[in-house]
């Protein structure tokens, strides 16, 4: 420890002899005034001794001198016996403690006290410096965090300005990456993500940032970006690192990213509007089928505005009573009767009209709302069910629809589908639940998923667009489903109609092997219907038999139980 005293010091030899007689090692040096007092290195001084003595001693010179040089100093005053009010004097300005001459015996115990307190104010500065690093930091992959990202953002942003460079924002988010946390776990999820972590890191420049924001969320920025191509080039190397398989808890999984970039010329736009602008670029690649990487352009801002619009103006009609059901026929040919019926879903908005699906569900898809929407179907179709069975109405299947979201094992879906029928009396063979044959296989392959507990409780899974997707033949025979929905664009006709109608009869003649049931969907002319015949599938819905009609219209089907000539109440 150093002790430096302040002079003039008469006092010291007998404060040199009273340190060692304390067992103190230090080492005392003189200091001639408070304007010679300096330190390079501020920690390495421990304490100052000032001897103020002599009367009317300037205190107050002390604590300024010392506070003008932000010395971390301990000052312990040596005052004469009785100099009480010398003594409060600096303690109120500062002082660690004062000794009088007369007792320098305790000398020793002040400096030590000064020396652990000394110690525990570094400690405790080191600890709020590391706490200061650990809160820029995401725990998980050890990458910045959001607050880190931010702010370095926005000094890129400044530096952009004040320079006339260009500077680029991505924003990545793994596709599909619920799945992994759903089939092998979260901490397989966990795994992934620090996996990504370090490809990410291992793809980019060291002058490259790369966060975490959350989730499977990550971005990266970009400095000194001389071409836009340049952010392109840098995302198409990312999209590739991240197509290699990882190996997850014993197999190899493969996964694809999405990426959003937003650029800057000059600094403008600033660094939160960037951040912005790359997620809306990252919703226009997810859009266009993911694995990809999207530039922001102004046009995207004005749709996601009304995207976000339509999501709050749908969340409110769910309880607003604007939703509606429409319902299309599934006609057993040649004959014409009603074998069926899908549920469809309509929002009568109060200043756009009727809407149909496809306007709005890409919005309820992104703000989580197709659950929802899904259980909303179950109860009006459980309903509608409950009004004709005491209306003695002859009853068919209804089909309905099921969104992937609704899927996922911590919604508890399932368990909610079974109340709703069960609130209205209505039994499995009365309903049909479709589902895309991609989320069969997600799904199919473990004893516990949503899909496999709704075959063990009895309920009938039908999958829609069968012929084009990934479903095994081996998922297809081993998992009982009722039907299958043959996918349209294998009816379609066109330049590919010899070709496609060839997949159909395939598809036909397979499930016909494995005795499932089939039904052609979007069948819209004469010639579709003697084909689907000729090839043995009589189960068919479309346009051309009949379009969605509403729950009246419906009503009168099911009485006259086949097709009229005309058809009231359609949308």
């Amino acid at each position: 420890m150093r002790v430096l005293l302040l002079e003039p010091a008469p006092l010291a030899s007998a404060v040199v002899e009273h340190l060692r007689q304390g067992q103190v090692h230090a080492t005392l040096e003189a200091v001639g005034s408070l304007a010679s007092l300096h330190a390079p290195d501020a920690a390495g001084f421990s304490l100052l001794l000032v001897d103020a003595s002599a009367p009317d001693y300037p205190l107050a010179a002390v604590e300024q001198a010392l506070a003008a040089r932000s010395l971390d100093l301990r000052w312990v005053v040596l005052l004469p016996p009785g100099a009480e009010a010398s003594a409060a004097e600096a303690m109120r300005l500062g002082a660690f403690d004062y000794v009088e001459t007369d007792r320098l015996g305790r000398l020793a115990l002040v400096v030590q006290r000064a020396a652990q307190d000394i110690a525990a104010t570094h400690e405790t500065v080191a600890v709020q410096q590391r706490l200061g690093r650990l809160a820029r930091i995401d725990p998980l992959t050890g990458l910045a965090n959001r607050g880190a990202f931010t702010e370095r953002t926005a000094q890129a942003v400044t530096a952009a300005r004040r320079n006339g460079e260009g500077l680029g924002v991505l924003f990545l988010d793994l596709d599909n990456f619920k799945d992994v946390n759903d089939t092998l776990g979260h901490h397989a999820g966990d795994m992934l993500l620090r996996a990504v972590a370090g490809r990410l890191r291992q793809t980019l420049r060291e002058t490259d940032m790369v966060a975490r924001l959350g989730g499977d969320e990550f971005t990266v920025l970009l400095e000194r970006v001389r071409e836009p191509a340049d952010c392109g080039l840098v995302a198409a190397k990312l999209l590739a690192m991240l197509a290699k398989p990882f190996h997850l808890n014993g197999r190899d999984r493969h996964m694809s990213a999405s990426i959003g970039i937003a650029l800057s010329r000059a600094g403008h736009p600033k660094g939160d509007e960037l951040m912005m602008q790359a997620d809306t670029a990252l919703y226009r690649a997810k859009d266009e089928g993911r694995n990809r990487y999207c530039f922001f352009a102004p046009e995207m801002d004005a749709a996601v505005r009304e995207r976000v619009s339509l999501a709050e103006e749908l969340r409110g009609a769910l309880g607003r009573g604007e939703l509606e059901l429409f319902y299309q026929p599934q006609v057993s040919q040649p004959e014409g009767r009603i074998a069926g019926m899908e549920a469809l879903l309509r929002w009568n908005h109060p200043r756009r009209g009727r809407l149909m699906p496809g306007s709005f569900m890409a919005a309820a898809e992104k703000s989580g709302l197709m659950p929802a929407l899904d259980l909303w179907v179950l109860e009006a179709a459980c309903r509608q069910l409950a009004t004709w069975r005491e209306a003695g109405v002859p009853l068919v299947k209804l089909a309905i629809n099921l969104a992937r979201a609704s899927f996922s094992p911590a919604g508890g879906f399932v368990d909610k589908v079974g109340a709703v029928m069960a609130r209205y009396g209505v039994t499995p063979e009365w309903l049909d639940f479709e589902v895309l044959d991609a989320l069969v296989t997600e799904q199919a392959g473990g004893p516990g998923t949503e899909l496999r507990r709704m075959h063990m409780l009895g309920l009938h899974v039908v999958v829609d667009h069968f012929g084009i997707g990934p479903l095994s033949l081996d998922q297809l025979g081993s998992f009982g489903f009722a039907r299958l929905k043959i996918a349209p664009r294998l009816l379609a006709g066109g330049n590919r109609a010899t070709h496609d109608w060839s997949l159909a009869r395939a598809a036909l003649a397979l499930a016909r092997e494995l005795g499932i049931d089939v039904m052609a969907t979007a069948v819209e002319s004469a010639a579709q219907v003697e084909f689907l015949l000729a090839a043995g599938c009589r189960l068919m819905q479309g346009y051309h038999l009949s379009p969605p009609v509403d729950a009246a219209a419906a009503t009168a089907l099911l009485r006259a139980g086949r097709l009229p000539p005309a058809l009231p109440g359609v949308a």
